[in-house]
């Protein structure tokens, strides 16, 4: 057998090519170095043959750079040329080892900076510290929000009260065989105070506070998310009873679907297992928020994971009056600043927007080296918020300002005289933002309902057209300007509305359709519903220009009024009504 042969019996093996090419290089090289010594030496000679004499010693000029000459006469190679072949046999040898490492390491840097994060070890299996490294270790700290420092939202720390009582002490809850939740969501839209809840239910109940936001688990490696939740759990339970806080939870609990890759939802599965697993997780109440909840998986909103929910709405007149009061204890209010005005002219506005409406005049106030904040101050971030900064570049013409002033004159006007519309705040004809004026409407103290009344959708109706109607009564019909976009696109938004979905009509009836598309409604009801808004228009157009025949002499005051001062709050609109100087 050829395995069991001697080592002498085995057939050569053919030598390799490289074995070939450097026995090549090395016999170039020696008969190159042959050519070079036999030229010098035959120059020597002759030389020695012209100048006849001892010879000299030492280092020739002459001599080859690779050649010194020794005591005896003889030719060696030099020291320094054997360092120099050895030196390009070592780089010839390893320059693919050196490119390898180059390009290793520019595809390292590159990998870095895009995935903004250096490719350690630890980042690729999750760090070695836990969840809670040393950058997130004062999330496990407890808050010093209370819940007196929450305004606005009464029902929802109502709510939470619950999760308070049984954080301080779950004998009282678990002696008559009853379980907390294990999970609160907290609904609603952003800047409501849904963190600020979360935090004020562990400064209350004094237990360590986690927090986390849902892209925290998201990550390209697999398996990292998961090990995240994992750790994120653990390190609450060493200190329970504790708080976790999920923000943004629909970031890492979205519906799952029967096309994902399993291994895409790892991180939601974890939050699912430690929520209602096979371990009790008794002293830990996981608190999340989102602002969509729709998006939510099913598993997630079932009994036994997140069993409560809880919604923060926008707040209310009297709950925007708290916030505003909440806020103004750390600043300096003049004594004409009046916060229930200010409430009552922000409808819509969250928390945080109550917030930057006090930090801007604040702000406002200290560049106008101002003692305190005044009303103006607060008045001009109100209008900065809601409808831009003021555009002081722009000289209009004296023909548009007047323009501007009988539109936003006649919307006052029918403001101010028809009784089911919205009380009248101010009037102005400075540009902000997109709009050339604007006339704001602010609601009494006591009125914070929260539906109306049909006779109170025809006055705004009213007010959107009166615009368009007051130019055309003084200008004519061939002088009305293109101001009226914004109002018919809203009047005809609020028409619809009150056609389709709430009954307002002569011909189509009490019928809802809530589901406006191609399929849901037939032509013959779109032309229904067409004429009906265009119905409702029509007849709030010829209401509002017979209103504004009547009462022309007020409103030629008020544009004049409004061409001198640019700005007028209600009590001076009435002034010049009844015929008063302003």
């Amino acid at each position: 057998m050829l395995l069991s042969a001697p080592r002498a019996a085995l057939p050569a093996a053919a030598p390799s090519r490289t074995f070939i090419s450097s026995m090549l290089r090395r016999i170039t090289e020696k008969e190159r170095r042959q050519q070079v010594l036999a030229r010098w030496g035959a120059g020597q000679q002759q030389q020695q043959a012209q100048t006849p004499g001892p010879p000299v010693h030492g280092t020739s000029d002459a001599a080859p750079f690779f050649m010194i000459r020794s005591e005896y006469g003889d030719v060696d190679p030099s020291y320094a040329e054997r360092l120099r072949i050895s030196f390009r046999r070592f780089v010839s040898n390893n320059l693919h080892r050196w490119m390898r490492v180059m390009i290793f390491g520019a595809a390292y840097a590159g990998a870095s900076w895009w995935f903004g994060e250096w490719l350690t070890p630890g980042a690729l299996m999750g760090s070695s510290e836990g969840f809670m490294s040393s950058k997130n270790k004062k999330a496990a700290a407890v808050p010093k929000t209370r819940l007196s420092d929450v305004c606005g939202c009464d029902e929802a720390k109502a709510e939470v009260q619950e999760i308070v009582e049984y954080l301080k002490g779950a004998d009282k809850f678990t002696k008559l065989g009853g379980k907390m939740p294990k999970g609160i969501l907290l609904l609603g839209p952003p800047g409501t105070g849904k963190t600020l809840l979360a935090r004020a239910v562990a400064g209350e109940a004094n237990v360590p506070f986690f927090s986390a936001t849902g892209s925290d688990f998201e990550e390209m490696f697999v398996g990292v998310g998961a090990k995240r939740m994992r750790e994120l759990f653990a390190e609450a339970k060493k200190v329970k009873p504790a708080i976790v806080f999920l923000d943004e939870i629909d970031s890492v609990g979205g519906k799952r679907h029967a096309f994902d890759h399993p291994k895409t939802r790892m991180s939601l599965n974890q939050l699912l297992s430690e929520l209602d697993g096979f371990e009790e997780n008794s002293g830990v109440v996981v608190i999340a928020a989102t602002n969509y909840a729709e998006r939510l998986d099913p598993a997630l909103l079932r009994p036994g994971r997140f069993d409560r929910h809880i919604t923060v709405p926008l707040p209310d007149i009297k709950g925007r009056r708290e916030i505003l009061g909440l806020y103004a204890k750390k600043m300096k209010l003049a004594p004409d600043v009046d916060l229930g005005l200010v409430a009552r002219s922000t409808a819509g506005m969250t928390g945080a927007d109550l917030a930057q409406l006090l930090n801007t005049a604040a702000l406002r106030a200290s560049t106008l080296d101002k003692q305190a904040v005044t009303t103006a101050e607060l008045e001009h971030a109100r209008d900065k918020i809601l409808m831009g900064v003021e555009r002081k570049s722009g000289v209009n013409e004296e023909s548009i300002r007047r323009h501007i002033a009988y539109y936003e004159g006649g919307r006052s006007l029918i403001a101010s005289l028809t009784p089911a519309a919205t009380p009248l705040h101010k009037v102005t004809i400075l540009e902000r933002g997109m709009g050339l004026g604007h006339t704001a409407q602010v609601r009494q103290a006591d009125d914070d309902q929260t539906s109306e009344t049909y006779t109170e959708m025809l006055a705004q109706l009213d007010t959107r057209m009166a615009g368009r109607a007051s130019e055309e009564l003084v200008y004519g019909a061939d002088g009305v300007t293109s101001h009226a976009a914004k109002d018919l696109a809203r009047a005809q938004e609020l028409g619809r509305h009150m056609v389709t979905l709430l009954g307002f009509n002569a011909s189509i009836g009490p019928v809802s359709h809530s589901n406006w598309s191609a399929r849901a409604v037939s032509n013959a009801q779109k032309g229904d519903v067409d004429r009906e808004v265009a119905t409702l228009l029509q007849q709030s157009y010829e209401r509002v220009r017979e209103k504004l025949k009547k009462h022309e002499p007020e409103l030629h005051r008020i544009a004049d009024a409004l061409l001198k001062h640019e700005v007028l709050d209600a009590s001076q609109v009435k002034a010049v009504l009844e015929g008063a100087a302003v």
